[in-house]
């Protein structure tokens, strides 16, 4: 019985550092530790993360190195970061502007940024809602608004035009392999998504 009125913009980062390799016990001393650098990055990335203001940062990929027993000189993360709204959006890009490599002897190369801005419950969005739900109210069933961190299309067109987001089924495990729908639910959506095609203009 929901339907999303808001989305979190979506940022991604793909960040690489460069070393020198070197043997670990022989010649530790001659190298220069990309997975050091990279470690640093993924704290100062999740440091990012601020539950009340709605912002998450997630390392979700990493690699590097050749051996245990050699200095690595190349280290990679994959980089998510969610933000609930323009502010948000310009503190991370600052931040990630403001990153430089701290150990000595290593590089880092970023690449991405801002992948779909949030789409926030503007003033049409909020009347295209309520229209919503009193054709659901019609209907039989309560509808409520959704503010959820998952982005989709919804985050490209909500700045053009009023944009209400997640009309399909009811259901749960969504991207699992276990995903499925509600058989409840397909009516009411169904009758739904038919009064809105007949009474928007």
């Amino acid at each position: 019985g929901r339907i999303v009125i808001a989305r979190k913009g979506v940022m991604r980062y793909y960040i690489q550092a460069h070393g020198e390799a070197a043997h670990a016990g022989a010649r530790h001393q001659d190298g220069a530790s990309a997975i050091a650098e990279i470690a640093r990055l993924t704290l100062k990335f999740h440091g990012l993360t601020d539950y009340d203001r709605g912002i998450t940062c997630n390392v979700g990929e990493i690699g590097g190195g050749t051996g245990v027993n050699v200095v690595a000189d190349h280290a990679w993360i994959w980089v998510d970061v969610r933000v609930p709204d323009a502010r948000a959006t310009t503190e991370v890009e600052a931040f990630v502007a403001g990153l430089t490599a701290e150990e000595p002897g290593v590089t880092i190369e970023i690449t991405g940024g801002l992948n779909r801005a949030a789409y926030e419950t503007s003033p049409a969005v909020a009347a295209l809602f309520d229209h919503a739900r009193e054709l659901a109210d019609e209907i039989g069933f309560d509808l409520q608004g959704l503010k959820t961190g998952g982005g989709s299309d919804g985050n490209f067109t909500a700045p053009i035009a009023p944009t209400l987001d997640g009309l399909g089924v009811d259901g749960k495990g969504g991207h699992t392999l276990y995903e499925q729908l509600y058989v409840s639910s397909l009516e009411p959506r169904r009758d739904l998504m038919r009064r809105l095609l007949e009474t928007l203009r």
